[in-house]
């Protein structure tokens, strides 16, 4: 059986496909609840330091993100989430009025 997903039928790989889905839904699934979505460019996210907004490059194999700038050290996919928080709080109309729940990184966990 061949999968209607496969990129040599749609020149698209199902991942991008996924995304795409949920770009078109997700904007008035939020409307309906009351909701913004807002997108942002997430590149360099892992890169950027959380704290002090420092360029610090890694390889892909680098787990932790360790900040020579400020010490700041925490698990790389954390660092990327704190910045796409915040770089979505930055763009969102309700951005100021909202308060993120900080949570302290007690390990780097493997």
């Amino acid at each position: 059986m061949i999968s209607l997903c496969s990129p040599c039928l749609c020149g698209a790989s199902s991942g991008d496909m996924v995304n795409g889905y949920l770009n078109k839904i997700l904007p008035d699934v939020a409307l309906r609840a009351g909701r913004v979505v807002v997108q942002i460019n997430s590149d360099d996210s892992s890169q950027i330091c959380a704290r002090c907004n420092n360029l610090v490059p890694k390889d892909l194999s680098v787990r932790q993100h360790d900040c020579w700038h400020c010490g700041f050290l925490c698990h790389r996919d954390v660092n990327a989430a704190i910045n796409i928080l915040k770089w979505g709080l930055e763009q969102s109309p309700q951005g100021r009025q909202v308060k993120p729940v900080v949570v302290p990184v007690l390990s780097l966990g493997g």
